[in-house]
């Protein structure tokens, strides 16, 4: 045993042999962790600021045995930023050094030593010529990375830990600029590029290759324009290279702007247009000059007042399912071509074909897997009603479906120049349910809450809170009210808490013991607005009871875990604004505090005029705070313990 460890037991003897297994654990620990921290590590260490020019980055290993026997790296790395020029070692052995791994920007380092060598150093210095202006992060092909002791052993566990290497941007000699435009889908964008001086670049900038990366799924490049310093151009796979070399510096200030790059805009949201790495500002000397380089980008122009085209939102049960688009605002417009390229979701969603009232005959398409194109074209023009364009017919599977325009969907007129129109994606998604549990302090009598109300045929089979300060429209409604109901009540979901986050509002029944239900008296309550699922706070309303909302946000989707209000205060947003209920035979429930006879979030003297105006009346009332059918004595003392109460629920 190590001497520390029996030190430590010596001046234990008297403690507990359970004790004795406690302290032995903490001191494997104790004494184990130090391997733990110091795991095997292979580090390509940052360069960061770095200016234009020779950088250096060393790979250093710590954790190994001294016995090293061999060594084999993969690193990837951008070629365009970083041009190698060598290595150094400490090692005497010679390394294998291959920059350019099967035809790829990947080094593939080996090294080897018979006679074994402590690894624990700098193993490998990487030297480069920087071009400066972007970052990269040289990055370990871990699983095919390997090391290895002299009798062949792999180690294991180790870990790689990549490097970057960063620009000083702080104090640049020039920028090179590309703007920021919109266009109409269907349209030319047309995007300018100035280069300015910063203090470096006048009477010294001589030569410049741009390379600019651009968004091939929304933008189709179509040439230049306005070249007038003369730029080389040429494009492939999504990069156009701009190159200038002159005889002599340039002088600035160069025309504004110096080129204009030209595209085709196909829609679908800002398309990026990026400078990348290879771009280069060199003096009369070759030089690299520190360019700062900003980016552009194209957004869809649709001014106020367009028409829109919209792939509906609904929810819906698995099954077979169709899914409208329409149009609004596009009467009127002589429109000559309507291209709509969808994509939808192909795991939860089968194609099975389409139709249109609006235009039954006209419509080419085609499809692949999990995504549509279709096409309405006649050169006479034809014109676009508000309402249904074509419907999807799909067989549905649940969950979550997206469907949604594509770049490429644009409208154009008959001498086809591009109409503005927006565009509104759509899905299918099951309905969400809330599982919830509440308790109304009026009508609470020990074990559960008393369905007087019902007993006595008085609660409305239309839900009661379409009046103010409600003023909700829903249409809920029975034939007859299911058994064991007290009352209806209305619950809300928030996205956040305040009240303009409601996203959606529904009428349903509260039962006996607390269960909030559908209309059927069983099922939890199903919104099926076509809310996606997410986190959503809850809100439960009731008309002579003050309101509550859930003190967090909770998961609400197709299979939603029950939120019972009833079990601990801290379930709900506020605690000081909720009943604490007596159970019989002991213990305690919490519920919505009674006698808010007009519903105005507070327990005040409005409460006592109400319950005053109807005292000894039979009925529905709001001043029947415990919920009997009779406004009497009990439920002034509801309101005499609950005066000055306030809802929490922010508002």
């Amino acid at each position: 045993m190590n001497k520390d460890v029996q030190i430590l037991y010596s001046k234990h003897k008297n403690i507990s042999v359970m004790m004795k297994k406690i302290i032995h654990m903490v001191v494997v620990i104790l004494f184990t962790m130090p391997l733990l921290i110091h795991a095997q590590t292979v580090t390509i260490q940052d360069a960061l600021n770095q200016s234009p020019g020779s950088v250096s980055l060393n790979i250093v290993m710590s954790g190994f045995s001294s016995n090293g026997g061999a060594v084999s790296l993969l690193i990837e790395y951008d070629s365009d930023l970083l041009e190698y020029t060598g290595y150094t070692s400490p090692s005497l052995v010679p390394f294998i050094m291959n920059p350019n791994y099967l035809g790829n920007p990947v080094f593939k380092i080996n090294w080897s030593n018979p006679s074994g060598e402590n690894l624990n150093a700098t193993f490998l210095t990487l030297n480069f010529t920087y071009n400066g202006g972007f970052s990269n992060t040289l990055t370990f092909i871990e699983d095919q990375c390997e090391i290895a002791d002299v009798n062949g052993n792999t180690f294991t566990g180790i870990v790689y830990v990549d490097g970057t290497i960063t620009p000083d941007l702080s104090n640049p000699d020039g920028t090179a600029t590309l703007g920021d435009v919109t266009a109409i889908a269907g349209g030319d964008a047309i995007i300018p590029l100035t280069i300015t001086d910063n203090g470096g670049f006048n009477g010294v900038a001589a030569s410049t290759t741009l390379r600019i990366a651009y968004d091939t799924d929304r933008l189709i490049y179509t040439g230049i324009l306005d070249n007038s310093l003369g730029f080389t151009a040429g494009e492939e796979d999504g990069v156009i290279t701009l190159v200038y070399s002159g005889a002599t510096a340039l002088v600035f200030p160069l025309n504004d702007p110096l080129i204009k790059l030209n595209f085709d805009y196909l829609g679908g949201g800002i398309a990026e247009v990026n400078f990348v790495s290879g771009s280069i500002v060199t003096d009369t000397d070759e030089t690299i000059l520190v360019t700062l380089f900003e980016n552009g980008q194209v957004d869809a122009n649709v001014p106020s007042g367009s028409g829109t085209l919209s792939i509906e939102r609904k929810t819906a049960d698995p099954g077979l399912v169709e899914v409208e688009i329409t149009a609004l605002g596009l009467s009127g417009t002589p429109a000559g071509v309507l291209e709509m390229k969808i994509a939808y979701d192909d795991e939860n969603l089968d194609y099975n074909g389409f139709s249109s009232v609006s235009f039954p005959g006209g419509w080419t398409s085609s499809q692949t897997p999990g995504y549509l194109t279709f096409s309405l074209t006649n050169p006479s023009g034809f014109t676009i009603a508000d309402g249904e364009v074509l419907t999807l017919e799909f067989e549905y599977f649940g969950d979550l479906a997206n469907i949604s325009f594509e770049p490429g969907t644009l409208l154009k007129d008959t001498d086809s120049d591009p109409i503005p129109v927006g565009l509104n994606d759509g899905w299918i998604t099951s309905a969400i349910y809330v599982n919830t549990k509440v308790y109304l302090q009026g009508p609470w009598n020990g074990t559960n809450m008393n369905t007087m109300l019902l007993n006595n045929s008085l609660i409305p089979l239309t839900q009661p809170y379409n009046v103010a300060p409600w003023n909700y429209a829903g249409i809920e409604s029975v034939g007859a009210v299911p058994a064991d109901v007290v009352d209806w009540v209305l619950v809300e979901l928030r996205t956040g808490l305040s009240a303009a986050t409601t996203v959606a509002r529904r009428a349903a029944f509260v039962l006996a013991d607390g269960t909030i239900t559908d209309l059927d008296g069983a099922s939890p309550l199903a919104f099926g607005n076509a809310l996606l699922p997410g986190n959503y706070y809850i809100v439960i309303k009731h008309r002579n009871h003050l309101a509550i909302i859930s003190a967090v946000a909770q998961p609400l989707s197709g299979a939603s875990v029950e939120y019972d209000f009833t079990d601990d205060a801290i379930n709900t947003y506020g605690t000081n604004g909720i009943a604490t209920l007596s159970i019989s035979g002991g213990g305690s429930a919490f519920g919505m505090l009674a006698a808010d006879a007009n519903a105005d979030n507070t327990v005040f003297v409005q409460d006592l005029g109400a319950y005053a105006a109807q005292r000894f009346s039979n009925g529905y009332l709001n001043a029947d705070f415990n919920m009997d059918g009779t406004v009497f004595v009990q439920d002034l003392g509801l309101y005499a313990i609950n005066r000055f109460f306030n809802s929490q629920v922010p508002f």
